[in-house]
């Protein structure tokens, strides 16, 4: 399908509908976690020098780091080796060339790439969760701030982040990335925030605060965020499944539309024009 069309006159009403704007202070974030292959690790390596891990504040990359997390921004155009290894994993084929057989190869090779693959419209009251790691019987983890390390055992674990925004003035807006642990069976749970409280159900939940991160990012950006290359502490607990084998995964968090976008949208036009298919 070609990135643009333009709509025939017969279909465009003199008066089209204006186009749908965001609710009040929310944001939309193209979230995806992506497991890579052993073979693919030394591609992945090429992606950093091409990406802005400079527009991290020092400390904050330093104390990742430390804990085994590296992070950077990535502009609106995505880096070659990176497009590279967004493709879908290669599968085998079946034996059978039918439109079914075909279609089922695809959706099992976007799988396989694609541990997680969200479009969420996210206000500034709420936290969206996804998760990173695959599932850990015992996870016995520890976070270290200069010579300070706190550390303990979860059963039934698995790690992700909490994802919440803050958009500026500006037209950008502040991610906010909190690292966690969800673990145990679930349970009834009373849950407070800033400004509301409610009940609901699900497993135990372990902040690690001492890495929550903000990443500023304007629309068309992204952020990565992955293992350090030598795999240790928290970031191997959220990102690698089993070091053995060489598979890691990695968090892409892509800014796609603001507030502030929806103030340019121009009057609907009364001429057929070229919109966006996406």
């Amino acid at each position: 399908m070609p990135p643009y069309s333009t709509p025939s006159p017969e279909s465009t009403s003199s008066q089209p509908l204006p186009a749908a704007r965001l609710k009040q202070n929310s944001v939309v974030l193209r979230i995806a976690v992506v497991e890579i292959q052993n073979a693919e690790v030394e591609l992945f390596e090429k992606v950093w020098p091409l990406v802005d891990q400079q527009a991290v504040d020092l400390g904050q990359r330093r104390l990742l780091d430390q804990n085994g997390f590296r992070i950077a921004v990535v502009g609106p155009k995505l880096p070659a080796p990176l497009v590279e290894l967004l493709k879908p994993a290669a599968v085998d084929l079946p034996e059978s060339n039918s439109a079914t057989d075909a279609e089922k190869t695809r959706m099992l090779a976007h799988r396989m790439r694609f541990v997680e693959s969200q479009r969420e419209q996210i206000q500034t009251n709420q936290e969206h969760w996804v998760g990173c790691s695959v599932h850990l019987p015992e996870l016995v983890w520890s976070v270290v701030v200069d010579s300070t390390r706190r550390e303990g055992i979860c059963a039934e674990a698995r790690c992700g982040f909490n994802i919440s925004v803050e958009p500026r003035g500006d037209g950008s807006v502040g991610i906010w990335l909190k690292p966690e642990v969800q673990f145990g069976r679930r349970r009834h749970r009373f849950d407070v925030n800033d400004d509301s409280f409610m009940f609901g159900a699900g497993p135990e939940r372990l902040s690690i605060v001492e890495l929550d991160m903000e990443i500023r990012l304007r629309p068309g950006e992204s952020l990565i965020l992955a293992p350090s290359r030598r795999y240790h502490g928290l970031g191997q607990d959220f990102f690698v499944p089993d070091p053995s084998d060489g598979k890691q995964r990695f968090l892409l968090v892509r800014l796609v539309h603001t507030q502030h976008d929806d103030l340019f949208l121009s009057r609907p036009a009364q001429q057929p024009m070229a919109t966006s298919t996406d």
